[in-house]
């Protein structure tokens, strides 16, 4: 029987194939928008698109490999690139290196996009105001052939070797990285729940056959973290066609990952920073952000990360302390933090002294974002409405109109200029 044809299935499969049918037409409809796919509805998607977000599949311990996998979570993309490139030209068919490239063109182009920081998860919707959705198609479909290039390959090894590991564990890290490109980069979310659900699928085959191979764990777990989140009536409609979850075991399996995994050890350390934050366990990814800086000094977004969780946790303080430190690095090009642009980290100190009340010490960092040479038109804007909304607190209208109109001027988020109007009318308080 043929995949694709309804006919000659049970009333029962009959069921799950109506009952998926009638879900995908709502996600695609937007329908559950503050339902089955938002966090204040009991998020679905979120992590189930975050499967192997640094998805690096396990592989031989050399240096020229370790060298690759380095440059990727120091976020030197281009470096990892050319590493992956020159170990695939001395094997071909080695899937951890295929595998390996693929997730570098990933982290690069979601890097591209803002989404690359873990404010882009952690509220009702993925990605921030600065976030965009706009992929260059050369990056896509390069990505979709190294991906294609890992599945065939995969598929042929299987074919000889059914019990394969390593290949179905390469099949299963495939698919995670098309389900994150599906989810994060394109919004796709249909079809990036159905890679994930693979790529589970695959290491569940993996974990079977071979129960030490605890780096299996982290799709597992990434999977059933997030479809154990959701709740009432969508739980009961996923179930009907045999999508369970448990949330707090998905948790156990990272926290596994991380402690017993191999190279997905540091995989799964970067995707519970994301649950921890989102669990409100801040100390707990403080902890492992620490760690991970310890190891890779040059990820600037994950000091990012620790100055953003410091004020969630109200500590402001701290928190501007950081980006601060941060700031200082980007200027002596220190870690190679002059990576980062330093309009971001102004825009970010701008706001952690609105909650000090500090507003002068606001003013100031927003108006470098607003005078900076490499902001963003969203980053201005915003900063521009900031800029208002303190002078209107201050009982000074006429500047603060003045900030409104500046933002609205520029070609920016709408949701921004909208803000801008509105305060433009009636004075912010």
């Amino acid at each position: 029987m043929k995949r694709s044809s309804v006919r000659g299935l049970s009333e029962s499969s009959k069921k799950k194939t109506a009952a998926f049918a009638t879900i995908s037409r709502m996600v695609t409809n937007g329908k559950v928008r503050e339902g089955m796919l938002s966090l204040k509805g009991n998020i679905v998607v979120l992590v189930l698109i975050l499967t192997t977000a640094f998805s690096v599949a396990a592989a031989q311990s050399r240096p020229t490999y370790q060298d690759a996998v380095n440059a990727l979570y120091n976020l030197d993309f281009n470096i990892g690139e050319e590493v992956f490139n020159s170990l695939i030209k001395q094997d071909p068919d080695n899937l951890e290196y295929w595998n390996g490239l693929a997730s570098t063109n990933l982290l690069r182009i979601l890097y591209k996009q803002q989404k690359f920081n873990v404010d882009s998860f952690s509220g009702s919707r993925i990605g921030t105001r600065q976030s965009k959705d706009v992929v260059d198609p050369e990056d896509e479909q390069k990505l979709r052939s190294l991906v294609a290039t890992v599945t065939q390959k995969a598929n042929a090894a299987i074919a000889k070797n059914p019990k394969d590991v390593r290949a179905l564990y390469a099949l299963g890290a495939a698919n995670a990285t098309l389900a994150s490109f599906e989810g994060l980069v394109r919004r796709s979310y249909v079809a990036a729940h159905s890679k994930a659900k693979q790529a589970r699928h695959y290491h569940q085959q993996v974990l079977k056959l071979d129960p030490s191979f605890h780096d299996a764990r982290l799709a597992i777990g990434v999977y059933d973290y997030g479809v154990g989140q959701i709740k009432g009536m969508y739980r009961l409609m996923l179930g009907i066609f045999g999508i369970r979850g448990n949330k707090e075991q998905g948790i156990r399996d990272l926290e596994f990952a991380a402690a017993k995994g191999n190279n997905a050890s540091t995989d799964a350390k970067l995707l519970l920073v994301v649950v921890y934050d989102r669990e409100k366990r801040y100390t707990d990814a403080l902890r492992l952000i620490d760690e991970l800086l310890a190891r890779y000094p040059r990820n600037f977004q994950l000091e990012m990360t620790r100055a953003s969780i410091y004020g969630k946790m109200k500590n402001w303080d701290e928190a501007v302390k950081v980006y601060e430190h941060i700031g200082s690095k980007i200027r002596s090009k220190q870690d190679g933090y002059e990576r980062l642009r330093q309009e971001i980290v102004y825009h970010e100190i701008g706001q952690a002294h609105v909650n000090r009340l500090k507003l002068n010490e606001a003013i100031e960092a927003f108006m470098r974002v607003v005078n900076g040479s490499n902001s963003t038109a969203d980053e201005k804007a915003d900063s521009h409405l900031w800029i208002g909304k303190i002078y209107d607190s201050t009982g000074q209208r006429a500047k603060a109109v003045e900030m409104y109109n500046a933002a609205l001027k520029l070609d920016c988020n709408e949701e921004i200029k909208s803000d801008a109007a509105k305060y433009k009318r009636t004075p912010f308080k």
